[in-house]
Formats: C-alpha cells, sequence, structure tokens
C-alpha cells in the first residue's frame, strides 16, 4: 500500500473515531465495523481515491459534521488534532491540542493533549515552547501512562530539550 493511501486511510480512521464518540454504543460499533471495514478493504486506485483534493473536501465535510457532534469533548479536542497532525498541518494541530488542554486540563486525556501539542510545536520548529510543554507534562503528570512519559522523554530529546 503506497504512503499516501495510508495517509488518507489514517485521516479518515481518525476522523471516523471521533464522529463514533457518543451516548449510542450501538453507533459507536457501527462505525467501529464501518472503520474495520474500510481499513480492510483494498488500496484504492490512485486516479479515484487518492486525490489530494477530494481527500480535503471529504475531510472538511467530516470536520463540519464534527462541530455539530456533541461528543466527549477532551477525546473530541485530541481526535481532531491528530487529523491536522497526520495531515501534517501542525499550526492547526497545536491551536486544537492547545484549545483542548485550557478546556479540559483536569482529564485523563490532558498528558496525551501536552504530548500531541509538544509535538506539533517541535513540527513547527518552535522547541523552545515544544520543550517548555513536554517539562509541564512532566511536572504537572508524574503519573501519565508510562508509554506517554517515555514518547514525551524521546520527543524532547529529538526537540533538543535539557532534561
Amino acid at each position: 500500500m503506497s504512503p499516501s493511501a495510508l495517509t488518507w486511510r489514517a485521516a479518515l480512521a481518525a476522523c471516523l473515531l471521533v464522529v463514533g464518540f457518543g451516548p449510542s454504543v450501538g453507533r459507536a460499533n457501527t462505525l467501529q465495523s464501518k472503520l474495520e471495514a474500510e481499513l480492510n478493504a483494498p488500496p484504492v486506485p490512485a486516479a479515484v481515491g487518492n486525490d489530494v483534493d477530494a481527500l480535503g473536501k471529504k475531510v472538511s465535510a467530516l470536520e463540519t459534521k464534527l462541530d455539530a457532534t456533541p461528543q466527549p469533548a477532551a477525546s473530541g479536542d485530541l481526535s481532531v488534532g491528530e487529523t491536522y497532525y497526520v495531515r501534517k498541518q501542525y499550526k492547526k494541530a497545536a491551536d486544537t491540542f492547545l484549545a483542548g488542554y485550557r478546556k479540559y486540563s483536569g482529564s485523563d486525556k490532558a498528558p496525551d493533549t501536552l504530548l500531541r501539542l509538544g509535538m506539533s510545536l517541535a513540527a513547527l520548529g518552535q522547541n523552545e515552547a515544544a520543550c517548555s510543554t513536554f517539562k509541564e507534562l512532566k511536572d504537572k503528570f508524574p503519573d501519565a501512562p508510562a508509554n506517554i512519559r517515555d514518547q514525551a522523554k524521546g520527543e524532547a530529546g529529538k526537540a533538543g530539550c535539557v532534561q
């Protein structure tokens, strides 16, 4: 499978997961089934499914739907930020992660949101801000899951942060 097909599928998967958040377990299961079917489907020919403009229109339509869909807010912000990050729209990703962290700094998603914010800032070349973000994650969430702490340490090293 080509890298562009994987990127397209990753963005679609993230969007479907965001839309699937909601009060209905049946709805989430149905969307999970659709997502699994999409991920297991054969690659779409480049002329049909990998057109960047068409993908952008599909993602925009899903973002519009997301804005109108009630969902757990912290998870929603994290997932929307992820869709920007995988499409290398790091400024939008950073803005989304920052807004989500400011609104839901006490949620269980806060450490992951800070990690993603730091990664987005580093991708933008804002290493000082990224390092501050990784430090805040370490200081405020010393009991964050090990995978998040380990990834933050690795990302901080890549950004040239002093530990």
